[in-house]
């Protein structure tokens, strides 16, 4: 399946499905002056940039020991990172740049860099990203990302980590059933019927009914029908319209005909997707590899696998790429010096170190090809499946 093009304006992924925006807003001014040229300073203080992130672990050092390593080789510029929960960036950000008081970088949700780049907020990456002589290590689709799924569209933000969605699932309960792990559609539909059994409470398939389960929703229907069953040239949604409805039977039939998904399924938000596949209440589910190390955790590393999303009946497969950016602000001391900023975040070096204590997904080639990523099932299975991986359409 080809990269799609996407059609983004001030718009939900559908209608109903609300971005998850909290927080205080919230603004804080650092001082510290500095001039343009890439944070040279014409005097004896140092340009202090601005970097506002989060981390799943709050108290994780890893985004502050990088910025002490930037710091020291770059003796003009002192990096000030701040971490807040990642539902208060959004906010924070549109009240700090209606303030005129932007931060000079941040990392941003690929949601929400649609409407900040339309308020003028963001600087353009694509003079320096095209600068770098290495610029072709970047896995392809985590730039097209950047770029919001419009090959033509400027580099709104640079590449940073990504997450893969795969199928976890459970290989005991396949073996005493006499299954092999689930290829394809098929196999998976025949896989969750074998292994449910309502009466010991056992359901083949964790369907993720509520908060953000369109994006498995979308998969699906991707999977089974291509990307043009989901999302018309136009960027409208199709998927509606009565020749693509097959593939939103498919997706009801698990529960209404086949009945391998819960009873509470229609209400199931993440922490119950994770609950029911720790607790042995479901064989199946798809999400991404920050949910591997409590699931081994709890199951045991012999009792959970993954395997990219099943191929359908044309052959192809589709999943979610969701990538993890950071953007500079146009309103900054110095766009110049936070690009030197979010670039060292993505460079082999501090990409390595960040997703390795992090858990999330290099997006550069030579990083992923690295032992340590190889060599973690779940990282393989990520990198394996990153062929097939594209952003989930956002819709008029």
């Amino acid at each position: 399946m080809s990269a799609q093009k996407t059609s983004i304006s001030r718009r939900t992924l559908l209608r109903g499905a609300g971005l998850a925006a909290a927080g205080t807003a919230l603004s804080a001014c650092i001082p510290g002056p500095g001039t343009g040229g890439g944070g040279s300073s014409g005097g004896s203080q140092k340009l202090r940039l601005r970097y506002w992130a989060w981390v799943d672990d709050p108290t994780s050092r890893v985004l502050s020991d990088l910025a002490d390593r930037f710091n020291e080789n770059h003796p003009s510029i002192e990096v000030d990172v701040e971490l807040m929960p990642a539902s208060a960036v959004y906010e924070r950000l549109l009240a700090a740049i209606n303030a005129g008081d932007p931060p000079d970088a941040s990392a941003i949700h690929v949601n929400n860099v649609a409407d900040i780049a339309a308020m003028g907020a963001l600087h353009p990456l694509d003079q320096y990203f095209d600068a770098m002589p290495d610029k072709d290590d970047f896995v392809p689709t985590a730039v097209l990302g950047s770029r919001l799924g419009d090959e033509s569209a400027p580099l709104h933000t640079m590449p940073w980590y990504g997450l893969v969605s795969y199928l976890y699932y459970r290989p005991d309960w396949f073996r005493d059933a006499g299954l092999p792990e689930p290829r394809t559609t098929d196999d998976f539909v025949s896989a969750c019927r074998a292994v449910t059994d309502p009466a010991a409470g056992r359901y083949g398939y964790g369907l993720r009914g509520a908060t953000h389960g369109h994006i498995h929703y979308f998969i699906w229907l991707a999977t089974l029908g291509g990307l043009e069953a989901v999302q018309g040239p136009d960027g409208a949604p199709v998927f509606h319209q009565p020749e693509h409805i097959a593939g939103t039977d498919w997706f009801l039939d698990l529960a209404r005909t086949h009945q391998v998904v819960p009873p509470t399924a229609s209400g199931d938000g993440f922490e119950q997707l994770m609950n029911n596949m720790k607790a042995g209440v479901t064989g199946t589910a798809i999400h991404h590899i920050k949910s591997s190390e409590t699931l081994v955790a709890a199951l045991g590393a012999e009792n959970i696998r993954a395997v990219p999303m099943p191929v359908g009946p044309s052959g192809r497969r589709w999943t979610e790429f969701g990538p993890s950016m950071n953007a500079v602000y146009a309103g900054g001391q110095d766009p110049e010096a936070a690009w030197e900023w979010v670039s060292y975040l993505a460079s082999p070096e501090a990409m390595r170190i960040f997703c390795t204590e992090d858990g999330g997904l290099p997006v550069r080639q030579s990083v992923g090809a690295d032992p340590y990523f190889q060599e973690n099932p779940f990282a393989k299975v990520s990198i394996d499946s990153l062929p097939d991986a594209y952003l989930i359409p956002f819709t008029e």
